[in-house]
């Protein structure tokens, strides 16, 4: 059993569905720099503070000071590409000296977004990822 929409029964059900798309991206878009880059934000220093945590050769004083250090890393610039059940995040981290030598100041991350519940941190991706992430919409 189908349904057929014809005339001006199927111009309805496409403005419904392109309105709860336009909702949906304009939504996580106003959220994207507020929301993500707070998440963002956490995540990316708890990645400093682990080695630090896990360090046996410093004592306590060199931990807390290294850890007051890592507090400081912060974001530049948080973009995102795909759809927004399956987003690849592009983070850009301001310069800092809590991050250890060589660590990139571009990381890509998988994301997903949920309406009501926001940004949601999925695992690290790639810049081949974000390239093709472009192409998903």
């Amino acid at each position: 059993m189908g349904v057929k929409l014809s005339g001006w029964k199927l111009l309805l059900a496409l403005a419904v569905v392109a309105a709860i798309a336009a909702y949906r991206v304009e939504t996580a878009n106003t959220k994207l720099d507020t929301q993500a880059r707070a998440r963002m934000q956490r995540w990316v220093q708890a990645e400093v503070i682990r080695p630090i945590i896990a360090d046996t050769t410093k004592d306590l004083a060199e931990k807390g000071a290294a850890l007051e250090q890592a507090s400081t890393v912060t974001v530049k610039s948080v973009a995102v590409r795909g759809p927004l059940s399956d987003a690849i995040m592009r983070v850009e981290l301001n310069p800092s000296p809590a991050l250890p030598p060589g660590t990139p100041l571009v990381r890509y991350y998988r994301t997903h977004y949920t309406d009501g519940i926001g940004w949601f941190h999925d695992g690290n991706s790639t810049r081949l990822l974000w390239d093709l992430a472009a192409l998903r919409y």
